[in-house]
């Protein structure tokens, strides 16, 4: 099920509706399902709640909310200031500034949003309501759980702005919002998940290996993505396939343990993984199978084997195999 911003910071789940002084169509709803709502407006700050329950009864909370509207004349009849963007411009993921529609309010929600986990999704209107999905068990689902939060307070259209960590505005997938590697690979260096993720996931969806492996590398170490397994051999194996030798040996280090039984355990795929990595370069697989011939692991113990991989990895800049050869000369 999908997972919304925490809006009441003592430590429970709220649904937040923030509504506008002059809008007609942001009215306040009772929570569904028991979930506590909490119904603020600027004007008197007046909040009613409904009874609250626990959390594993806790469908769904989507994050949602109202901006400020500029007033025109034209009949009495307050109209938003627009700010769609231009058509066709690519606009970064991580730059709240470019949504449109939104005012102050909305635009820290949207940095919020750049914090949560996938799958997520960010809709807003024109009359600047706004609503968005995370955690969701697929793009889908977070699009359509997003649209009908949304939705249910606007009577303007709603439309997605962010899908996962690409700006969909003007396209209908990730694929067309091209993220850049190096800027990728920098923030995950600087622990900023959200911007990696946002330049890892589309060019990962390319095909691009690299890519492909650091998506899978989030998912394994839980790095602004939920803790997947599953989803974290998938996008090695992805990555395998397209090239990527370090990939394939983390894939069959999977295979290897079953990862505490969410991964079907299987040693031999493992092994030919773990081979087919050391094969391709991969000096991680080759240290791997120098402690494996050393230590007897589903093999006979093999010295000469041993030391033949150690020294592949030692040679590849691989310091634990260098350690390994000046440690243990006896060994060989």
């Amino acid at each position: 099920m999908g997972r919304a911003q925490r809006g009441d910071r003592r430590g429970h789940l709220a649904r937040l509706t923030h509504v506008g002084s002059n809008q007609g169509d942001c009215d306040s709803k009772n929570a569904e399902d028991g979930v506590e709502e909490a119904v603020h407006t600027r004007s008197t700050q007046v909040s009613t709640r409904v009874p609250r329950i626990g959390f594993a009864a806790i469908a769904l909370v989507a994050m949602v909310g109202c901006a400020n509207f500029d007033e025109r004349a034209g009949g009495g009849v307050a109209s938003p200031a627009l700010q769609t963007p231009p058509p066709g411009e690519t606009q970064a993921v991580d730059d709240a500034t470019a949504v449109p529609y939104l005012d102050p309010e909305g635009r820290e929600a949207y940095k919020d949003f750049l914090r949560e986990r996938l799958h997520r999704a960010f809709a807003v209107a024109p009359n600047g309501i706004w609503a968005y999905q995370s955690a969701a068990d697929s793009p889908e689902v977070a699009t359509k759980r997003a649209l009908a939060a949304c939705r249910q307070r606007s009577a303007a259209p709603c439309r997605v702005y962010a899908l996962n960590a690409c700006v969909v505005w003007w396209n209908n997938d990730c694929v067309s919002s091209l993220g850049d590697l190096s800027t990728g690979q920098n923030a995950y260096e600087q622990r900023n998940f959200a911007l990696a993720i946002s330049h890892f996931w589309p060019l990962a969806l390319m095909g691009d290996p690299t890519a492909q492996f650091h998506v899978a590398r989030m998912y394994e170490k839980a790095d602004g993505v939920p803790f997947d397994w599953g989803k974290a051999l998938d996008w090695y194996l992805k990555a395998a396939d397209n090239g990527h030798a370090d990939a394939r040996y983390y894939a069959g280090v999977i295979y290897l343990t079953g990862s505490q039984g969410l991964v079907p355990m299987d040693r031999r795929k493992a092994w030919q993984l773990v081979r087919q990595a050391a094969d391709e370069g991969s000096a991680r697989a080759a240290f791997q199978l120098g402690d494996w011939y050393r230590l007897g692991v589903d093999v006979p113990p093999n010295a000469e084997e041993a030391l033949k991989w150690y020294r592949f990895a030692a040679e590849r800049g691989h310091l634990p195999a260098a350690e390994m050869l000046n440690r243990y000369p006896a060994l060989w």
